[in-house]
Order: structure tokens, then C-alpha cells, then sequence
């Protein structure tokens, strides 16, 4: 399986309820950042939900807490990145960051935007020619080949440990 796999596919059908299912209880470890828009205003949030911080427009605060958090997301076991690909991306702060992120060799899932601009179709490039990364086109939440391909991916990289078992065979 691909270290980095993206779904792609029309906004709001359901890509991260798609990634969140496959994903499950491990999201809470997911270093990385979930972008929502509500008309021009953003919010940015740990894919866990728990921190969540909003912005008036893309502009340079975004980018920079965005590129904190991708920094940060370059040490994760792996991490979910979900949302990027608007005009956001004409932040280079944010899309140099998120670059170097990507190619930092840590495991991540999530769904991008359609492109909107420039950076946004140069990004789609970059990943479509990366023999790491899979992008997935889906039409949503109950598309079996993107299920299938989630439940693969989160199984070899967001799983966490087994569970130690005691001698006498039960769990610890």
C-alpha cells in the first residue's frame, strides 16, 4: 500500500466520513490538520476535533499556523490531512510546508480540494506523478473501492499496537 493516499471527488459527498470510519479510534494519534470553509471564513482543527482555531481569510496567520502544524504532523506515527487544495495554497509559507511535509516520509490519508488555482494543480501534479502517493477519485460515502482502500491503508499504517496478552491469555 502507498504511504500517501488522497481521495479526491465533489465537495461534500463524504470523503472525510470515509477516512474517519477507516481510520476510527487511531484518529486521536493523527498528527496533521482538517480545513473546513463557512464562506470566506476558515477553521482549521486536529483531525481528532479537540484543537480547533478560526481565521476571517486565507492570508499569512493561516499559513503559518497551518505550517506549524504540518511540521508537526512530519513526526506523527502518521497523519490526516484533509481539506487543502483552495486559495489557501497561495500562501507559500503553506504550500512550501506542505511540500516538505509530504515528501518528510510520514504516512497520511486525506482529501483534497479541487484545485482553484496554480499551487492547487501543481500540488495535484506533484502527487499524481509520486509513485508513494495514490489519489483516489470518489463519488462518496458509499463507495466500496475507496472503503476497501481506506480499511488497507489505515490497517498498515494508523493501526496502533496489538494488545499484549498474559499468559493465561487474557488481554493487559
Amino acid at each position: 500500500m502507498r504511504r500517501r493516499l488522497f481521495l479526491t471527488g465533489p465537495e461534500a459527498c463524504g470523503k472525510t466520513r470515509l477516512i474517519e470510519e477507516a481510520v476510527g479510534s487511531d484518529l486521536r494519534r493523527a498528527g496533521g490538520l482538517v480545513l473546513r470553509r463557512d464562506g470566506s471564513r476558515l477553521e482549521v482543527s486536529s483531525p481528532s476535533g479537540w484543537e480547533r482555531k478560526g481565521f476571517p481569510r486565507p492570508g499569512a496567520e493561516l499559513a503559518e499556523y497551518c505550517a506549524e502544524r504540518l511540521a508537526e504532523a512530519a513526526r506523527a506515527r502518521f497523519a490526516v490531512i484533509d481539506g487543502l487544495g483552495g486559495a489557501e495554497l497561495a500562501e507559500p509559507e503553506l504550500y512550501e510546508a506542505l511540500i516538505r511535509f509530504l515528501f518528510s516520509g510520514t504516512p497520511c490519508v486525506g482529501a483534497l480540494e479541487r484545485p482553484v488555482n496554480e499551487e492547487g494543480e501543481a500540488l495535484r501534479s506533484i502527487l499524481a506523478q509520486d509513485p508513494d502517493t495514490m489519489l483516489l477519485e470518489t463519488s462518496g460515502r458509499y463507495d466500496i473501492n475507496a472503503e476497501g482502500a481506506l480499511r488497507h491503508w489505515a490497517a498498515e499504517y494508523a493501526a496502533g499496537p496489538p494488545r499484549k496478552m498474559s499468559t493465561l491469555g487474557t488481554n493487559l
